[in-house]
């Protein structure tokens, strides 16, 4: 009995290595930094808003998804950038898409109680390999600079990795 519990804790282990490999080198691939556009669609407020004015006010971790994304991943993300918001706060934190639904992704964010920064740019305005990836991804800016670095692609096969 002790001996097939241990197997399985082996199986278990080995397979989250397998993902750990797996995740570096999709980081290894999709690294790098993704330039970014300088004028985007304020969803929130309506109106085209200069990224540097809001960039210029701190370091801001951006959550990127189109309307191809899967929406659960997408809703699975919005719940950890809620709990993730309490730490580093709401205006921290940018939701950046690409959609010709508008009226849908307000209503998914307002169902879900976001309250982030949510911005639209047009499909293929970012040109970065992460951009071609089947998953939405997360990167961060530094102040006042219109470049995301530290790409970062979740997965669900290592939700502890994905919570830290």
């Amino acid at each position: 009995m002790e001996r097939q519990k241990t197997k399985k804790t082996l199986a278990s282990q080995s397979k989250k290595v397998e993902k750990l490999q797996e995740q570096l080198m999709i980081q290894t691939i999709y690294g790098g930094q993704i330039d970014l556009p300088e004028k985007v669609q304020d969803l929130n407020h309506v109106k085209d808003i200069n990224f540097q004015k809001m960039l210029a006010e701190g370091n801001k971790l951006f959550f990127r998804f189109t309307d191809f994304h899967c929406s659960s991943c997408i809703e699975e993300q919005a719940i950890l950038l809620k709990r993730f918001a309490e730490i580093v706060a709401s205006e921290n934190i940018v939701l950046l898409v690409s959609t010709n639904n508008i009226r849908n992704i307000k209503l998914v964010c307002k169902d879900l109680d976001l309250s982030f920064h949510l911005f639209n740019i047009d499909y293929g305005q970012i040109s970065h390999p992460a951009e071609t990836a089947e998953f939405p991804y997360y990167f961060v800016t530094l102040t006042n600079q219109i470049k995301g670095s530290l790409i970062f692609i979740p997965d669900k096969g290592i939700p502890e990795l994905v919570e830290k």
